[in-house]
């Protein structure tokens, strides 16, 4: 019999290979196999008792007969979790701000409420080398019941993990909560559903419990952020924060957002820059700013006009200007760096979708069987195979508009388009006069998820 590595199985051998302290040969039997042995080619071999474990915990399959080497080494090649080193936990999409410029200002408000699903999910994140964990939302710190638990459990795991593979070389965990930060200078305030006394008070559990870095959202200079946010003095509150969470023993960072497609004054982030790290007087804003960017564990992104973001679109560039091939998003079949676990418990790629990627429900589906199976999703394969363009033309711009921000927006608008048309068994190169008015519907509701009609 013939068998290959699955996508998480070959995720998890090349995890092993690029950090083993020792040669191959000084590893045990089991991981040997696993990573000397199958890393890049087929075993040909009888069934054996390994084998059989490998392949009932999805790290291995059986092949057809028919499948070639090349094929196999194809598949390896294109693995799509190859680079995927950061698992986002959305758990809630509730929020206590009503953002100007949200990007889920009418997504579905919901919380996961399965909290053993998720630990579940993490061990085998965990066991495939990935060890970089986001909480998002939503508003992680206000609603999400029980992401404490999980915040303990990825340390417990990851600690014995260590222990049983003494020759892996493992990264730092990082386990980062993103936050807007509304809970700062409260006093007696409710967060997920326990008691705080104050804002160190909280900022100790929060380190108790093994949470490692504190991420705030910044919008912009202060006067943007705090009018986005709709909450005077937020900006402020936040940098006097920053001295406290580095007191409590967590690692302060920032995630921002940079307005319209042309650099924009980003002097303001020097002060923040002082306060995350330890600069020498003789070092410039310009400095201070690009260690701010650079850094990895700091988060920057464009603002995309969809959802509540619509109303403050400048229309950068109309749809003329556009050249087909740009639609296509590598993020869909490569993804990098991350993939998501949204509050419903779908797995998702791209927080603009709304969840309509559809890889998979871990509640519906094992978790190993839709990262095994990626490939096999539509919007994977629109992608990949690049047939995003052909439906721009059955896009109503007189909906959506002719003039857009961002790149991504569009994506959004057509990968809904796609997907709805998708489901509804709609050719779009063959359009009946029953499919135009099928479309006609399409678009309206497409127009209702993006923000574009009320």
């Amino acid at each position: 019999m013939r068998y290959a590595l699955t996508h998480s199985g070959h995720k998890y051998a090349l995890s092993r290979v690029n950090r083993l302290k020792v040669l191959p040969q000084a590893v045990p039997l089991v991981d040997s196999m696993m990573l000397y042995t199958h890393a890049n080619t087929i075993l040909e071999s009888h069934e054996t008792p390994f084998i059989r474990e490998m392949c009932d915990k999805g790290w291995m399959r059986q092949l057809p007969e028919e499948m070639t080497q090349e094929q196999v080494a194809l598949q390896y090649r294109r693995n799509p979790l190859e680079n995927v080193h950061t698992i986002n936990f959305e758990f809630t999409t509730h929020c206590n701000l009503h953002c100007m410029h949200c990007r889920s200002g009418i997504v579905k408000r919901l919380t996961e409420t399965n909290v053993d699903a998720l630990k579940a999910s993490a061990d085998l994140f965990l066991e495939m080398g990935i060890s970089r964990f986001t909480f998002v939302g939503g508003e992680v710190s206000r609603y999400a019941k029980g992401w404490l638990s999980l915040v303990r459990h990825l340390q417990e795991r990851y600690q014995a993990l260590r222990e049983s593979s003494p020759h892996w070389r493992w990264r730092e965990l990082k386990i980062i909560l993103l936050t807007s930060g509304w809970w700062l200078e409260k006093t007696d305030f409710q967060a997920a559903g326990e008691t705080y006394a104050s804002t160190e008070d909280y900022l100790t559990a929060l380190k108790e419990a093994g949470l490692t870095h504190l991420m705030f959202s910044i919008d912009g200079p202060e006067e943007r952020h705090d009018t986005w946010r709709k909450v005077p003095g937020l900006y402020q509150r936040i940098l006097r924060a920053l001295p406290k969470v580095k007191a409590a023993g967590l690692h302060p960072r920032i995630s921002v957002v940079v307005k319209g497609n042309t650099p924009e004054d980003l002097s303001y982030l020097g002060d923040f820059a002082d306060l995350i790290y330890d600069f020498a007087k003789k070092d410039t804003t310009h400095e201070k700013v690009r260690t701010i960017l650079l850094d990895p564990d700091n988060f920057s992104s464009n603002l995309v006009d969809i959802n509540n973001a619509v109303q403050l679109s400048e229309s950068h560039f109309h749809l003329s200007q556009l050249p087909t091939e740009s639609l296509r998003c590598k993020a869909f079949f490569r993804p990098s760096p991350k993939l998501s676990v949204a509050a419903s418990g779908e797995i998702s790629i791209c927080p603009l979708m709304n969840a309509a990627e559809k890889y998979g429900n871990l509640h519906q589906k094992p978790l190993i069987d839709i990262l095994n199976n990626l490939d096999d999703n539509f919007i994977f394969k629109l992608h990949a195979e690049d047939q995003i363009g052909q439906y721009l033309p059955l896009m109503d711009p007189k909906l959506f508009g002719e003039h857009f921000d961002h790149l991504c927006s569009l994506r959004t608008i057509l990968n809904l388009i796609a997907r709805k048309m998708h489901d509804r068994g709609i050719d779009p190169q063959q359009l009946s006069p029953t499919d135009h008015e099928a479309l006609k519907q399409i678009n309206l509701d497409v127009a209702r998820l993006t923000g574009h009609m009320p």
